[in-house]
Parts: C-alpha cells; structure tokens; sequence
C-alpha cells in the first residue's frame, strides 16, 4: 500500500476530525491497514509534538487590551500537517497600528531541509531549487520571536499556522508562541460566527467584505498577511 494514501488519510483524521473508517474511504485505502497505520503513527509521536499539541488546544479569542500589539500573520508550508513531518517554508507578519493599518512586516523564505510536493508548489509557487539557499528556520527565529513577542497574532485558521511554528520552534530549542507570551485569534472561527453555515475562505471573504486581492495570484505568507489585516479589520465592524 502507497505511504503517500495511508499519509493522506492520517492527516484527514489528525487534521478534520473525521472517523478511520471515513478516513479511510476518501483516501482509498483498507480499514485495517489504515488502523495499522494510525496506531503506529500515534506511538511515535515525541514529547515535543504532545508540547505542541497542548499548546493548539488552548486556542480561544482572548479579551485584547488596547495598547496590546496586533499581528496579522500566516505561513507556506510542504503539505498539511506537522506531525507528519511538513515544514515551513515562507512566514509573513504585518503589525497593525490602533486604527489596523499595516505599520511594520517580517517575512522570510525557509530551507525546510526537504522536498516541496507538486501539491504544495502550486499552491505557492515556492520549489525545491528556489528555497535550498533560504536559511533554516533556526537561523531567523530569534529575529521572528522578536517581532512576535507579547503580540495578538490573528490568522486564518490559525490552528495550522500555529502548530506549524510552534513545531518549528520547539525544533529549533526556542520558546512556543504562547511561552512567548503571544495569543491567537483566528479570523475564521470570527468569520463562522458572523457568516454562519457559508464559506469563510479568505477569498470569498474578500469579495464578501470588499477587500482587495487582485495581486492574490498564488498564497504567500505576507500578501495573505496584509490581506488579513483589511479582513480582519472589517469582521471587528460585524463581530
């Protein structure tokens, strides 16, 4: 049996929620054989994955003082999901001021040490060649926790994005976001809320709320960011 279809269907189950039977049907594969799978996936997973996993399930939309820092951020990553060994490969991060606009951006390309997928590259655009003379992540994360600490970070579906970077950093011996004293708010679930059962994607957003995304040809972790800081500013009007 493939790795890659067992692969997908771990992540339909670790990532959506959905039942190893489900799982198991969308993705091709054999009930038993993804049971098989799963099992030995869980047991391998390290202490540092569980540190992470703590850290994603205290995700909640914090009451925010005024004077507290807001951060619009987002990442590109090789595929779905960091327990099964995806990496970053790009992160963007816009500071709003009190009125939400954009004052001050981090964003760098990342080594993920790693192949990127056909299925990620288009996606992002981001290949094997560009990214293999980008520093690792342990080379700017310093630089990254600096620009972040203390700060509300606002992503969409931020779950992922932050799992990713916690996952990064605990690789790299650094600090997770949230012992950096960062939240997270995430403009989806606000989104679910002011827009119940509709798609909340950040395109439809856009349209929705009449925020510009003409230069959206593929994702990337900083026009995604900028983007966000017009959406997120706009759901706060409707919240």
């Amino acid at each position: 049996m493939p790795q890659n279809t067992t692969k997908l269907a771990a992540t339909l189950i670790l990532e959506e929620g959905l039942s190893i039977a489900e799982a198991a049907r969308r993705a091709g594969v054999t009930h038993p054989t993804m049971s098989r799978w799963l099992s030995k996936a869980v047991a391998e997973k390290s202490a540092g994955t569980a540190a992470v996993e703590k850290a994603a399930a205290s995700e909640r939309i914090p009451f925010i003082g005024p004077k507290r820092r807001r951060i619009c951020f987002d990442t590109e990553t090789t595929g779905l999901s960091w327990r099964m060994g995806d990496r970053v490969v790009e992160i963007g991060a816009v500071e709003m001021n009190d009125a939400l606009e954009p004052v001050r951006r981090f964003q760098t390309y990342l080594n993920p040490q790693r192949n990127v997928p056909w299925s990620a590259y288009q996606v992002h655009g981001l290949s094997t060649e560009y990214l293999e003379d980008k520093p690792l992540f342990s080379d700017v994360a310093d630089d990254f926790l600096a620009f972040v600490e203390g700060a509300e970070l606002i992503g969409h579906n931020a779950a992922f994005d932050r799992g990713f970077l916690n996952m990064e950093l605990l690789r790299a011996g650094r600090p997770l976001l949230e012992d950096a004293g960062c939240t997270v708010t995430c403009t989806l679930r606000m989104a679910r809320r002011v827009f119940p059962c509709q798609s909340n994607t950040l395109d439809v957003l856009c349209t929705r709320l009449g925020v510009d995304r003409s230069s959206r040809t593929h994702h990337g972790a900083l026009l995604d960011s900028e983007i966000l800081c017009g959406v997120y500013r706009e759901l706060l009007n409707r919240v």
